[in-house]
């Protein structure tokens, strides 16, 4: 007689078939249990649609709660579960951020199947009375993996259309759709199949044979300007099944992750801190999933390589990690620091109702306000600082013990104060192109104007106004009048994106490129393929290599499967030769491109960069007229009178006296033409 507690988990096995299906489309072959210092640990096995095999462990706490007093403040290394057996084959929840963001994420169904299966259980709960056992949640995972097996095992016998279920396809989801908690430290951990991990038939309540711990590994810091994404949007499994132990993680975002008061009552800097305890829990777990503890390769990308560069210039992460990778992102960057912490955080408290002084008060009133209710009036008034963000790293000071960032970043570069290690940083082609994907592809001269001069105010709110005009002018002249002047002209929008994308990254970027090749083995690289099968792009191809397009490549997305992008030979091409790179990079410092082709250190006597496309070649001085143009000219332009370029101004006279408004415009005006007579070179 089968009793009602066997017979609604057997029922309710069915009903979360579809709920259990994972989001990156692969098969799971079966629970595997590690045992770590923090307790055990049960992941699954995989299969994916190329073949590959892996292990991975999602929503995996790697700090306590940050609620409450721990709101605002460093976090705290998560206790052991002792005798309990963690079940991490489902991901965590996403940390506080806008709810009208959005991302790119692979899907199965239309329907939302994290919260149909959230609902069932439930309802599961209610009927059997209480919490389900250990072994009950066990046993209604594995029946709903034999299920699922056995409908796949039928419908592939009815032949290939009958398949639908098993298929993956990309699609753009709203922030609303994933859940979201302050209780979001968790870290997603991929491996390859390893000897020793315990399959739940082989004796798992047993403490099972140890892995072979010699595995590079990889910890990624996801982007999203500080304030928006999480770990679970970058699938690790095909990266992974290559030999490599990878490791995505979620960090407090915006306001949880990084006001400042800039005193003690907060000194900011949360996020930092909390990608730093990820770095330490995963070098204290590393051999429990198959990694050596001293070969780890932090890697990030835009504010997360921002955050890798941070760390490499931070006391507090020296000796962590022994390899880096930024992809479009550095710490020169002029949105990956914050300067006036204070005026945010009390805008913030003001908007929500706290007081705005003093700041021990401001903060105390922060902590017992709801987050949803943060969250909310953060999305809606607080994001940004004109061209930058309004909550970002912050610079603490040296008289602060502990401090993440006792200089600014640029102090610690030019005094050496890195870690001298080997980077690869690389950057794309076209970068914020795919920000105006919903934009028209032409605009009009005067609106292109305006966006200019919009900007220019932007980037230089202190310029005195006898020199913003030949600021103004002369961007102008670099940017836009090298396409003609008509006033019926029209613009194509790329240029505004690729005027942002010099300011907020390229400049900058290759810029911290040239001062860190003093100190360590840099490589640098220009990613510049465009997948004519992408469908962020869809038709609008003058997006090319945008911004992250590059980690869909990383990541491995082309092998998964996918129906509707990156399903041409080139793209599993380029995929097959970035993850190669990587690997190899993280095993010895040196990263093997193939195809004959050698890629040389970069540094400022030998400029040379590897062009990623689907051909591999070698270029030279990546974005050097601009970077003249940007540190050289455009300063000249905001300090009055401009002395002659001689290293010692006493061998000249300089401009005399002050220059008359009529002086001014002629050189503006002479420096304009000079400019429309160039040729404009590649980057």
């Amino acid at each position: 007689m089968v009793s009602k507690r066997s017979f609604l988990l057997v029922f309710f096995s069915y009903l979360l078939l579809g709920g259990l299906q994972q989001a990156e489309g692969m098969v799971a072959e079966g629970p595997v249990v590690l045992n770590t210092p923090s307790g055990r640990i049960r992941g699954e096995r995989y299969l994916l649609a190329d073949g590959s095999k892996g292990m991975r462990f999602l929503g995996i706490p790697y700090a306590e709660p940050p609620v409450g007093p721990l709101r605002f403040a460093a976090p705290v290394q998560k206790r052991p579960w002792g005798n309990k057996t963690l079940d991490a084959r489902e991901f965590g929840p996403m940390c506080h951020q806008p709810i009208e963001n959005d991302a790119w994420d692979t899907v199965q169904s239309e329907v939302n199947l994290d919260a149909l299966e959230h609902h069932l259980r439930k309802l599961l709960k209610v009927e059997l009375g209480g919490e389900m056992y250990e072994e009950e949640e066990e046993r209604l995972q594995d029946e709903v993996r034999k299920t699922g097996e056995a409908k796949r095992r039928e419908e592939e016998g009815h032949g290939r259309n009958n398949t639908r279920k098993t298929k993956l396809y990309m699609k753009l989801k709203s922030m609303r759709e994933y859940e979201m908690s302050e209780d979001c430290l968790t870290l997603n951990i991929y491996t390859p199949i390893l000897e020793g991990g315990r399959r739940r038939g082989g004796g798992e309540r047993g403490r099972g044979r140890g892995v072979n711990a010699s595995l590079p590994l990889l910890l990624y810091i996801h982007g999203g300007s500080f304030y928006s994404n999480g770990g679970r949007i970058y699938p690790g499994e095909k990266l992974a099944s290559l030999g490599v132990v990878v490791v995505t993680i979620n960090y407090r975002l915006g306001p949880f992750g990084f006001l400042s008061t800039g005193d003690s009552a907060a000194r900011g800097n949360w996020g930092l801190l909390d990608q730093h305890l990820a770095l330490v829990w995963i070098r204290r777990h590393a051999r429990y999933f198959g990694a050596a503890t001293n070969n780890l390769l932090l890697m990030g990308n835009s504010a997360g390589a921002a955050s890798v560069l941070l760390h490499l210039v931070s006391p507090l992460s020296r000796g962590l990690f022994n390899r880096a990778v930024a992809l479009s992102g550095c710490s020169l960057a002029p949105w990956s620091l914050q300067t006036r912490p204070l005026y945010f955080a009390r805008r913030l408290a003001g908007d929500v109702g706290c007081p705005l002084q003093p700041p021990r008060e401001l903060v105390a009133c922060l902590r017992t306000t709801s987050a949803d209710h943060i969250n909310e009036v953060y999305g809606e008034k607080n994001v940004q600082d004109g061209l930058w963000l309004a909550f970002a790293p912050v610079v603490e000071g040296e008289n602060v013990g502990g401090a993440f960032l006792p200089w600014t970043p640029r102090e610690a570069l030019e005094g050496g104060r890195v870690a001298r290690i080997p980077l690869l940083m690389t950057l794309t082609r076209d970068e914020v192109s795919i920000w105006f994907r919903n934009r028209p592809d032409n605009i009009s001269l005067g609106d292109a104007e305006k966006w200019m001069d919009m900007l220019m105010r932007q980037k230089y709110p202190q310029l005195h106004p006898s020199s913003l005009p030949s600021v103004m002018h002369a961007i102008r002249a670099a940017y836009l009048y090298t396409l003609g002047y008509h006033p019926n002209l029209m613009v194509p929008i790329k240029t505004i994106s690729d005027l942002i994308s010099d300011l907020g990254l390229r400049v900058p970027c290759v810029e911290e490129a040239g001062i860190l090749s003093q100190w360590t083995t840099l490589y640098l690289a220009e990613f510049s393929y465009a997948s004519p099968d992408d469908v962020r792009v869809g038709n609008q191809k003058w997006i090319g290599s945008y911004h992250e397009s590059d980690l869909q490549f990383v990541f491995g997305l082309p092998f998964l499967g996918l129906v509707n992008t990156l399903r041409g030979p080139q793209d599993t091409s380029v995929a097959a030769t970035l993850m190669r790179i990587l690997i190899t990079f993280a095993k010895s410092g040196v990263p093997e491109v193939g195809e004959g082709v050698k890629w040389p250190v970069y540094n400022q006597t030998h400029p040379v960069h590897l062009q990623l496309d689907a051909n591999l070649t070698l270029g030279h001085n990546l974005v050097h007229h601009r970077l003249c143009f940007w540190k050289r000219l455009v300063p000249l332009l905001t300090r009055w009178p401009i002395k002659p370029p001689k290293d010692d101004p006493s061998t000249a006279p300089s401009l005399t006296p002050a220059l008359t408004p009529t002086l001014a415009l002629t050189f503006t005006l002479t420096t304009l033409l000079f400019i429309l007579l160039l040729h404009e070179s590649p980057t």
